[in-house]
């Protein structure tokens, strides 16, 4: 994490490089699905924290919690390697199960002693730096802070890239896993009457 007040930051994802632009409250992501290169462009969520009364140590910082909670949406890797016997299955369910949605309880540390909104990847809105977050399955932590570096660091938004919302990108992902699916099927011997 960077220097005091940055405007726009940059924190690795499980799909691509995220850009942050917290005063636009806009971000960018550059993802690669399938050899064909996505912009995606969209609003950040804001979340509603609610401010604990817990600290704990992170590093030189006295880190205070939040929690919030937050809708998850991830690809099911179940549904792409279906058995070929679940085909009965009604094509509005199996559209269900393409992607996992639930509701998962988002737990922050952040500090007030660096006064920035920023926070690593899609995390951002409370009254101080996060430190460290973590959803159900997945924990970030932050290991070096570096305030005021003597070298200057250029943070620049990707350009390149079809530019879609993230709703879209969903849906592209979405049928590009059918394709997955599809051709796992096919490698298979096309399901049980395609075996010897």
């Amino acid at each position: 994490m960077g220097g005091r007040g940055p405007r726009f930051g940059a924190f690795a994802t499980s799909g691509g490089d995220l850009y942050k632009n917290i005063k636009e409250e806009q971000y960018l992501v550059k993802n690669d699905l399938f050899g064909k290169i996505f912009l995606i462009d969209d609003k950040l969520e804001k979340l509603d924290w609610k401010l604990e009364s817990e600290t704990r140590q992170i590093g030189n910082y006295t880190a205070f919690k939040a929690t919030a909670i937050k809708t998850i949406k991830r690809p099911n890797m179940r549904a792409i390697f279906r058995r070929p016997n679940d085909d009965d299955k009604k094509e509005s369910e199996k559209k269900e199960e393409e992607f996992v949605i639930k509701e998962v309880e988002i737990v922050a540390w952040y500090t007030p002693e660096i006064p920035v909104n920023q926070g690593p990847s899609e995390y951002w809105g409370l009254p101080g730096l996060i430190l460290a977050v973590s959803d159900d399955i997945t924990t970030i932590v932050c290991s070096q802070i570096t305030l005021n570096p003597s070298e200057k660091v250029d943070i620049k938004a990707p350009t390149k890239g079809k530019k879609v919302t993230q709703a879209e990108y969903d849906e592209i992902s979405q049928e590009k896993m059918k394709d997955m699916r599809e051709n796992f099927r096919n490698r298979r011997g096309g399901g049980r009457n395609g075996r010897s």
